[in-house]
C-alpha cells in the first residue's frame, strides 16, 4: 500500500469505480469513489472542479473560462460547480 502525502497529488481523478490519483511520482488507482476522495482531501485544500476532478490548488498553474490547467493538464470546470469553484481558487490565491 502506498502512503502519497497530499502535497505531491496533482489532481485526482474518477474512472468508473476507481480514483486516479496524478502524483509527482506517477498515478495511483485506489477503489474508491471521488466524494471519499474529498472527505479525505479537503482538509489539504483540495478543490472539486467538476463531477470526476478534484484538483490541488498548489498545482494549478492556469485558469481560463471553462477549464483549470494543473501540472499541464487541462482540466474541465464544470458548469454547474464553476462560480463556487472560481470563488474557492480565488480565494486561495
Amino acid at each position: 500500500n502506498q502512503h502519497v502525502l497530499a502535497a505531491d497529488i496533482y489532481y485526482v481523478e474518477s474512472l468508473d469505480h476507481y480514483c486516479i490519483f496524478h502524483t509527482a511520482s506517477g498515478k495511483l488507482r485506489k477503489l474508491m469513489t471521488l466524494a471519499a476522495a474529498q472527505d479525505m482531501l479537503v482538509a489539504e485544500g483540495f478543490l472539486r472542479c467538476s463531477n470526476s476532478h478534484l484538483v490541488n490548488p498548489r498545482h494549478v498553474s492556469g485558469i481560463s473560462r471553462n477549464s483549470v490547467t494543473v501540472h499541464g493538464v487541462e482540466i474541465p470546470v464544470s458548469r454547474r460547480k464553476h462560480k463556487e469553484f472560481m470563488e474557492e481558487i480565488t480565494r486561495y490565491f
